[in-house]
């Protein structure tokens, strides 16, 4: 290989042209194998190795190039060995190595010496082992000599201009040109080192990168695909090494050429200024890597070499970078103009000479503009938020119509700061509070970058908020206006510091494990971050063992598992810096041995360069390093820790009347567990969401009691000890209607650790609130008088009384009934749920007129005193937001009950049989006398007295008072039954007394004959059915047997209860039974949509019996 002189790189057009003129363009492809005129030992030539790392690892690199053959033989391997006695005695390296394409490199990994490796040997062998030919080099392995490492795998490919390539790399070696070279080694010849490589800065292995050109002529033919070998040494005081590889190169071909302006440069500068303007000319080939050498010279507008405004003058070559830098100095441009213009050829062919077509002609140029200020921007260099110990400094940057900074420009500000505790103002510098609006003071003048800084000033123990404001003065007026330059206000908020952590004074963690807890830094009135500040992390106390009298063992956990910002110092101290949220993060590790439990373990976090009488700059969080984490038994308690109870701040659970408790968790050990998530569940009620607990926002005068609902099923968080507090409450439930009360559950936990706590609410008493419609006073559905608002003296009209609470359930509450008349009376003091069950029973001794004013006992409206947003809503205490006060009067005033005494002259009294007045010989028959009074109303009860008188039909059938009622029942009526034993006529007389006083003699007769169908009267069955229709009229249809046809049938409304004593009959419907026994009855519904109860009875008939039916239930 032979091509020492020959110039390699060539434009793409250039190219062409030689192919044209009939050039050869390459040779055959060579390789290493192919050029390497000998065998040859590369490596260690500088007389060293390193096992310091390189920036890949510790492995020396061992370097051998052979041809293919050696005396007629194959160089089948290459075999590596090492000497610690000069060459006495040797240890073979690894494998045998097969070289590829003339090749044999492997990493070794050197003995720990003693003994001190002296030789290094490589060994070309034949297919047999035979040695073909040796080359050996005296060296010095070294843990702590500088490494070295040439970037690239092998026969990595690499782009040559005019003989010269750029290679790159790292090293361990210190900066400075004597410590790094790098040359070509082969494989034809070994040329000199390359100019000193530049170095990057160094990596966490303390390795640098570096990147230089290193001359290769000699080692080329035309082939754009040769291979070279280059080498790169590393020496200091402490020792050399070396690293060898193989490149395959390409020749570079120009394809682009660039000029963009340097990363931030711009074309237009401030006049005056001086200010430079950069661009960067960079060259790129084939495959877009830099193309390092290529000439670039200043020239005229046609290209032809001359001298020009910028830099560098004459002709230089692009960087290792590929790139050219052209500067501009604005001092240049001439006087009475605005710009200047410079041109630049990139030389492709390198003849020094402009070829269109071949090289490329770069116009550049600079330019500046008058300067007007048009921003002002205020920034603090500790940001808006300051400890009083701590002193800001507030920077002003005046910026021109460009964005370019402005200097010699005044700016004057101002400080408006504000004592948020008493609301204090004071404006600075003037430090005047009697003067009304902002006063300015001189801030100075900008410098070259635009800026001029100020002092904060500051108060210790004050929490305050400064206003800045600043401004530009264009037009000379004294304040600023339209005509100036106004930042935009910044507010900066100083006052004392706090430090808090996440888990606040209680964290727990398993046992032998490491936590990273987290805290934070801030303005304790405002809770703006501080962000970037120094805070000390200590642990004070080791805290206790399982048995309680052994310190722990806990320590701060390794530097690799620290948070970002935490710096350990030792096991129990650490340095944090916040981030510039204000957080910090430290890890804390419990060994695992002794692996037992550990108690209150305690880590301080204080920032003592904010320290000052009213700062709260230190914070101590005690840690438990717990045998497990899992819970095994669940708690609800109230405030004083006793299980299975709550607490009912208004005294009673009711709707409205919300409670509260907390849920405790504890693990095997017994332990109270902090920050566990525990769900938590209610059946009828629930939850109150703490974060927004009001629904609707509450206002002042407004009605207290609507809470905001989190639903039925919440998570609940244990504090630092160990209870997770939750609230309840109940609102509308249909199951108050029936008896004021709901039966209501909570369970906490799941599985095995859960509990239940099972609770009552109710209605009965004064609720929270009344309802919308609190109080309803209605007459009872059943009632002695059918005639009211009349009603007899000795009846009772009998009222419901309804009260509401402020979500519609219905309650029990006391009342206080009132009336109008001396002569009358009440009974009943609460309203009730059953309206079975009359709430108030009105009644007279004599007539009069009657009116009932029902009023609500101790009738109270829990208001709100406070808006939300002046106070802060505590559970435990309500009347912190809202207060009892007497509500109005709630009250009901009943129509009157006209009473009247009984007109016994103008009543009625009868005597009837039940039906027919012949009836066969041994038939009962059932005497009715009735009375009712002057109104048409029964006359009934003790007062009402019968007397039964009764002959016939034979000589010895007649009876006095045995088988007959004495008094009438609710209908006036009294019944006397007797049966006739022979053929004839039998008299019953009924005497009716009222009050003592004899009032009517009734007499009627029964004839007792043969059955006319001829036999005895037959049983019959009667049934009534109908169907529930609501408000509309009750339709009852009844049928009879055949044989009861001419019978009378009654129909009755059952009211009452047989077994509370009080059940009656009140007839409704009266009839006689057609032929086939069907029959259809309508009577007024009176009670809505409640049932009512429907009964028939059938009278007999020479061919049937008298008969009853079955009982109907209509809605």
């Amino acid at each position: 290989m032979n091509s020492s002189g020959i110039k390699r790189g060539l434009a793409g057009s250039a190219i062409a042209a030689l192919a044209i003129a009939g050039l050869p363009m390459a040779a055959s492809a060579q390789t290493v194998g192919q050029g390497e005129p000998a065998f040859e030992l590369y490596s260690q030539y500088s007389g060293g190795a390193s096992t310091r790392n390189d920036g890949t690892d510790k492995t020396v690199t061992l370097f051998a190039g052979t041809p293919a053959t050696i005396g007629g033989k194959t160089v089948n391997s290459v075999r590596y060995s090492y000497s610690t006695d000069a060459g006495a005695t040797w240890t073979n390296i690894g494998n045998l190595v097969v070289p590829i394409d003339g090749i044999a490199t492997i990493q070794w990994t050197p003995p720990a010496q003693p003994p001190v490796v002296t030789n290094i040997r490589a060994e070309a062998l034949d297919n047999v082992n035979d040695v073909l030919a040796t080359q050996s080099q005296a060296v010095v392995v070294k843990t702590d000599a500088p490494a070295v490492k040439l970037d690239g795998a092998l026969r990595s490919e690499v782009g040559q201009w005019q003989n010269e390539m750029v290679v790159t790399g790292r090293t361990s070696a210190a900066a400075g040109a004597p410590n790094l070279s790098v040359s070509a080694r082969g494989p034809v010849s070994s040329n000199a080192a390359g100019p000193a490589p530049s170095l990057g800065d160094p990596d966490a292995n303390n390795t640098r990168s570096f990147k230089t050109h290193v001359d290769i002529s000699g080692n080329l033919t035309a082939d754009p695909i040769d291979e070279v070998i280059v080498g790169a040494t590393a020496t200091d005081l402490l020792g050399s090494s070396d690293d060898v590889t193989a490149y395959k190169v390409y020749d570079q071909v120009v394809t682009g050429i660039t000029a963009p302006l340097a990363a931030g440069s711009t074309e237009q500068v401030p006049a005056g200024s001086g200010e430079e303007t950069k661009y960067v000319i960079t060259a790129v080939d084939q495959k877009g890597a830099a193309i390092q050498g290529l000439d670039v010279f200043e020239a005229d507008k046609a290209g032809a070499p001359a001298a020009g405004p910028s830099t560098p003058d004459g002709t230089t070559e692009t960087n290792d970078d590929g790139k050219v830098t052209v500067t501009f100095d604005e001092a240049n441009i001439a006087a009475g103009s605005s710009s200047q213009t410079g041109y630049y050829v990139v030389d492709v062919n390198e003849n020094g000479t402009y070829e269109p077509g071949t090289d490329t002609l770069l116009t550049l140029s600079q330019s500046n503009y008058s300067v007007t200020p048009t921003k002002v921007e205020i920034s603090s260099d500790l940001g808006t938020a300051v400890d009083d110990d701590e002193t800001a400094t507030l920077t002003f940057t005046v910026t021109d119509q460009k964005g370019k900074p402005v200097q010699g420009a005044t700016v004057l500000w101002s400080d408006k700061r504000t004592n948020v505790d008493n609301n204090d103002k004071v404006d600075y510098p003037t430090d005047n509070p009697a003067i009304t609006g902002l006063q300015y003071e001189n801030a100075g003048t900008t410098n070259a970058q635009g800026k001029v800084s100020v002092t904060l000033p500051n108060r210790n123990d004050v929490n305050e908020t400064h206003d800045v404001d600043a401004y530009v003065n264009l037009n000379g007026t004294p304040a600023p206006d339209q005509g100036d330059v106004i930042a935009a206000p910044v507010q900066v908020k100083s006052g004392l510091a706090d430090i808090t952590w996440d888990n606040g004074r209680k964290a727990q963690a398993g046992n032998a494990t490491t936590t990273v807890q987290s805290g934070k830094l801030a303005l304790a009135k405002f809770g703006d971050a501080l962000g970037k500040r120094s805070v000390g992390v200590e642990i004070t106390d080791l805290g206790d063992t399982t048995a309680g009298n052994d310190t722990g063992n806990a320590v701060l956990a390794p530097q690799s598992a620290q948070p970002e910002g935490t710096t350990r110092g030792s096991d129990l101290k650490a340095n944090v810096l916040t981030r510039a949220d204000g957080t910090f993060g430290v890890a804390v590790q419990d060994p695992a041995s002794p692996n037992g439990e550990e108690l209150d373990v305690e880590v301080t976090a204080q920032a003592p360069t904010l320290e000052s009488p009213g700062d709260q700059t230190d914070a101590t969080l005690s840690i438990d390093f717990l045998r497990s984490l899992t819970p095994t038994r669940v708690e609800i308690q109230d405030d004083l820790g006793t299980v299975d109870q709550v607490e009912a701040p208004f005294g009673d659970l009711e709707p409205g009347k919300y409670g509260y408790g907390t849920v405790v968790a504890y693990n095997a050990d017994g332990v109270a567990l902090t920050d566990l998530v525990v769900p938590v569940t209610i059946k009828e009620g629930s939850f109150i969401d703490l974060d927004n607990p009001f629904d609707p926002e509450p206002k002042v005068g407004e009605q207290a009691g609507e809470w905001s609902s989190a639903g039925k099923s919440i998570s609940v968080t244990t504090d630092d000890d160990g209870e997770g507090f939750f609230a309840f409450n109940i609102e509308r439930n249909e199951g108050f209607d029936d008896d004021g009360r709901v039966s209501d559950k909570i369970n906490a936990g799941t599985g095995a650790a859960s509990f239940e706590f099972d609770f009552t609410w109710d209605t009965i008493g004064t609720p929270l609130n009344p309802g919308a419609t609190p109080l309803v006073v209605t007459l009872s559905d059943t009632q002695e008088s059918s005639i009211l608002p009349q009603a007899r003296v000795g009846q009772e009209v009998a009222y419901d009384v309804e009260t509401y609470d402020q979500f519609g359930n219905r309650t029990q509450q006391n009342l206080t009934v009132r009336d109008d008349t001396p002569r009358a009376g009440t009974q009943g003091s609460s309203s009730e749920f059953d309206l079975n069950q009359p709430a108030i029973i009105a009644e007279a001794t004599s007539a009069t007129s009657q009116s009932l004013e029902v009023e609500l006992d101790n009738a109270t409206k829990f208001l709100y005193v406070d808006n939300k947003s002046n106070s802060q809503f505590d559970p435990t205490n309500p009347a912190a937001n809202f207060a009892s006060f007497s509500s109005a009067d709630i009250q009901e005033t009943t129509d009157a009950i006209e009473w009247y005494t009984v007109d016994e002259a103008a009543s009625s009294f009868s005597l009837m049989q039940e039906g027919d007045e012949t009836v066969p010989v041994g038939t009962t028959v059932t005497m009715v006398a009735n009375a009712v009074d002057q109104n048409g109303q029964p006359l009934y009860g003790n007062d009402v007295q019968v007397k039964w008188v009764r002959s016939g039909p034979g000589g010895q059938d007649s009876d006095g008072q045995g088988m007959a009622d004495p008094t009438t029942d609710m209908n006036g009526n009294a019944y006397y039954d007797f049966a006739g034993t022979s053929e004839g006529t039998a008299e019953v007389t009924a005497i009716i007394t009222v009050g003592g006083q004899r009032v009517a003699r009734l007499v009627d007769t029964v004839t007792f004959g043969k059955n006319p169908g001829g036999g005895d009267p037959v049983e019959v069955e009667a049934l009534i059915s109908g169907d529930s229709n609501g408000g509309a009229k009750d339709v009852v249809r009844f049928q009879v047997d055949d044989a009861a046809e001419g019978a009378t049938v009654k129909l009755f409304k059952i009211r009452g209860k047989k077994s509370e004593g009080n059940k009656r009959l009140v007839q409704v419907r009266e009839d006689i039974v057609p032929e086939g026994g069907t029959l259809t009855f309508k009577v007024a519904d009176r009670n809505g949509n409640k049932k009512t109860r429907f009964v028939a009875k059938v009278g007999k008939t020479v061919n049937s019996l008298a008969a009853k039916s079955n009982t109907q239930k209509l809605r």
